[in-house]
């Protein structure tokens, strides 16, 4: 379900090396873990390696979907059994914590 636009919280461009996601990490498709990709670049925007091509996380999205419009990527690629909007959520909630800088 999406949110009204309204209610939208505007982040800022993920650095997947901030969720524990570094250069040469797998990522696979949420709905088709044997679709994978290889990161090359953590920093927004992330790019990965996959059939012989370099993508953005969106770029192979709406390639896979086949779709042009714009795609929440955060929920279609898992690393380690997460995705990464579950990961970010993770890592933030645990830096909230008190002393954990």
């Amino acid at each position: 379900m999406t949110q009204p636009e309204s209610q939208r919280t505007n982040r800022p461009p993920m650095d997947l090396e901030m969720i524990g996601v570094r250069v040469g990490d797998e990522l696979a498709w949420h709905d088709d873990r044997s679709r994978t990709c290889i990161v090359v670049k953590t920093d927004f925007p992330a790019e990965v390696y996959t059939d012989g091509r370099v993508y953005t996380l969106t770029d192979l999205a709406q390639t896979i979907l086949g779709r042009e419009n714009r795609i929440q990527v955060m929920t279609r690629w898992v690393f380690e059994g997460e995705t990464l909007r579950e990961r970010r959520a993770r890592f933030q909630a645990w830096h909230a914590r008190p002393g954990s800088q």
